[in-house]
């Protein structure tokens, strides 16, 4: 089994390097220094160098580490969103209008109320 696993990782090794090597080198020949433009450039055995980001690359690097290690708010209160407040806003004005014209038509009509309206949740 062991064999197995050493013949395997070999194999990978061998399929790399050849990969590496480019066109028209052998896996058994040792690495000549190039003198003609066909080849990379020589960097050294390292990764190969890169460019500096854009600005929009950066920009969505900053935001994805904002998002990944931003601070916690130790409240629920200071998660809700904007576009909630202000929707549960608008739905106690309208619960306050629908009462205060309800308020209205019985005092027009003269007839007591039925029943007490209902509290406003909070």
């Amino acid at each position: 089994m062991a064999d197995k696993i050493k013949k395997f990782f070999e194999k990978k090794k061998v399929e790399a390097k050849f990969k590496m090597a480019g066109p028209g080198h052998k896996l058994t020949e040792s690495k000549k220094p190039t003198t003609g433009g066909s080849g990379k450039s020589g960097a050294g055995g390292g990764a190969p160098s890169r460019a500096n980001p854009s600005v929009e690359a950066r920009q969505a690097g900053a935001a994805a580490l904002a998002r990944l290690g931003g601070e916690k708010r130790d409240t629920p209160a200071f998660n809700t969103s904007l576009a909630a407040i202000q929707a549960q806003v608008k739905r106690e004005l309208e619960a306050e209008k629908k009462a205060a014209m309800e308020r209205e038509e019985r005092e027009k009509s003269g007839t007591p109320p039925s029943e007490p309206p209902p509290p406003s949740e909070p």
